[in-house]
């Protein structure tokens, strides 16, 4: 007796042992390089709802703190519930690339539910491996670094599941209650969650299942009825992706796309996308089978979590609006890897096993290492593919100079959404490092011929409008500035420089390269061609000219 209570200590000491020791990596991946890169444009959307940045934008745009902050959740999904706790989380912790502790906190807390989830289906051993891969998927740390909401909305999806299937399984009410705060918690975190919740109802419906159909009604219903509060948010962040954003269409190549960002995220090479379509693929359909010979049940489930949801997606994007996002899909990858994991437990030669992990873990470990290098596959279509995921940045020597250099008399000017967001962010956000405040003399320009109305959206959301009766006026060079006190309205450039010096003129692109194109080229070449160029900069897609008014580009000699 005494020798098997030994055996038995020294088998849970040592998987205690192996979680903590894959708990403690997951930790390092997840904040190496943490704050190496600087937010990107989705990034300083999100630090727009800081405290820091939204109390004083709401004083520059004379609104209500209360105001500005219900009517900026309503015009920027996913989730409303994400930057109420980025607000009251920023005003005891700090915004900027601090939000990112945010989601390194969820993303952990995710791996803790994940490998007790596991566990009600599997062994140790498998939930062992499941644990290993979801702490090193490259797809998890890249949000699990990201001051955005994914991070936060997979914990929650998991929960909510783990919640759901220990309800089943004991018929405690502490899980049925956990379930419905889960769940509320949950469908605010994404919207896409919903077809999680309708899958624990299709289960519910499942054999001696029915039992608990009417407990899980009750939570279904309360759940909507206390969410019903959230839905004139909810409602016009819907409005707002169907009608204003630019979602890539719904195409095989994007499906396709699904498998390799799960997998392997956004970093890999060609041939490591390749090796591990074949090598993950096959894991999967192994993983299926074992699981279906040990319980028909348990793999129904978990068929049903991964893939209902996204075939109700394809289905939805198809047919009412686009929403297929690879980052929104996050929720379920988990139950892909359970599949994965259950597939390199049983296989019975040690041998291979050992083979089968050490390949998992160097080509994970590979990838991630592309990941903090910045790299990113240029392959056809990649940006599309992916979702609108572009290559990580490092641009903030650029405003580091502005900042340095700045003075009374200088106009700064942006020609594109990416440089206009940052640059706004920038002067509202660090106008105390600035010697002279620039809010006055920030302008956008632009010939409205080359503004879509996805790229409207960033303007409008700030006060402004692009409403123009005249059809001629579209290829004449017009300003705005989201500081202007009355009238935030596009208005024709009248050409009249003569309160400036100076011309900061600062303009990017998504990718990393070198060349502008659309309206940000059109009005770099009207600045070269009308002023004297002094000052040319670029850093990771950002470029900054800098343009004397007062000399004349041809002969070099004072304008009078």
């Amino acid at each position: 007796m005494w020798e098997n209570m030994k055996i038995s200590n020294y088998k849970l000491n040592k998987t205690m042992f192996i979680v903590l020791l894959i708990l403690l990596c997951a930790l390092f991946l997840r904040i190496a390089h943490l704050n190496y890169y600087d937010l990107w444009f989705d990034e300083i959307w999100t630090d727009m709802f800081s405290s820091q940045f939204h109390d004083r934008s709401a004083e520059l745009f004379h609104k209500t703190s209360n105001e500005l902050l219900i009517e900026k959740m309503i015009n920027e999904p996913p989730s409303a519930f994400y930057y109420f706790f980025v607000y009251f989380y920023s005003k005891i912790f700090g915004s900027g690339k601090a939000l990112r502790i945010i989601s390194v906190i969820f993303s952990m807390c995710s791996l803790l539910i994940f490998y007790k989830l596991s566990l009600l289906f599997f062994n140790k051993k498998t939930g062992i491996y499941s644990l290993l891969i979801l702490a090193f998927s490259p797809f998890h740390i890249w949000y699990a670094q990201e001051a955005r909401v994914y991070a936060m909305a997979c914990f929650f999806s998991v929960l909510v599941v783990y919640n759901f299937i220990s309800a089943l399984k004991t018929d405690k009410n502490f899980y049925w209650i956990s379930f419905l705060v889960s769940g509320i918690f949950c469908l605010i975190s994404s919207y896409l969650s919903v077809f999680l919740l309708i899958v624990t109802g299709i289960i519910a419906l499942i054999g001696k299942n029915r039992k608990y159909f009417k407990k899980w009604l009750f939570c279904f219903v309360a759940i909507l009825i206390i969410l019903s509060i959230f839905s004139p948010i909810l409602l016009n962040q819907l409005k707002v992706v169907k009608n204003e954003f630019s979602l890539p269409g719904l195409t095989s190549g994007v499906m396709l796309f699904t498998w390799a960002v799960f997998t392997l995220g956004y970093s890999a090479t060609k041939t490591q996308y390749l090796i591990g379509l074949f090598l993950f693929l096959d894991l999967f359909v192994f993983g299926v089978y074992c699981s279906w010979l040990k319980s028909k049940l348990n793999t129904t489930y978990l068929l049903l979590f991964l893939f209902f949801p996204i075939i109700s997606i394809v289905i939805f994007s198809k047919l009412v609006m686009p929403i297929y996002l690879n980052r929104q899909l996050l929720i379920f990858s988990p139950f892909l890897y359970i599949f994965i994991a259950l597939g390199i437990s049983n296989i019975e030669n040690k041998g291979v096993q050992r083979l089968i992990v050490f390949c998992v873990i160097a080509l994970f470990a590979a990838v991630n290492l592309n990941y903090y290098r910045g790299f990113m596959q240029i392959m056809p279509s990649r940006k599309r593919h992916f979702g609108l995921i572009l290559p990580k940045k490092k641009y903030m020597d650029i405003y580091n100079y502005i900042v340095k250099e700045y003075k009374e008399g200088d106009l700064i000017v942006t020609a594109d959404v990416l440089s206009y967001t940052t640059t706004l962010w920038h002067i509202v956000k660090f106008e105390g490092q600035y010697k002279n405040k620039p809010f006055e003399n920030f302008r956008f320009y632009c010939y409205p011929r080359n503004v879509s109305t996805y790229k409207e959206r960033y303007f409008t959301n700030m006060d402004g409008s692009f409403m123009l009766k005249d059809k001629e006026a579209l290829s004449e060079l017009h300003e705005f500035s989201p500081f202007w006190e009355n009238d935030r309205k596009l208005r024709m450039l009248k050409n009249n420089y003569e309160q400036y010096d100076r011309i900061w003129l600062i303009t990017s692109i998504w990718e990393k390269g070198d060349n502008l194109y659309g309206n940000a080229a059109a009005v770099k070449k009207y600045a070269s061609d009308n002023f004297k160029e002094v000052l040319s900069m670029k850093k990771d897609g950002y470029f900054l000219n800098l343009y004397d008014i007062n000399i004349c580009p041809a002969t070099n000699s004072k304008q009078y």
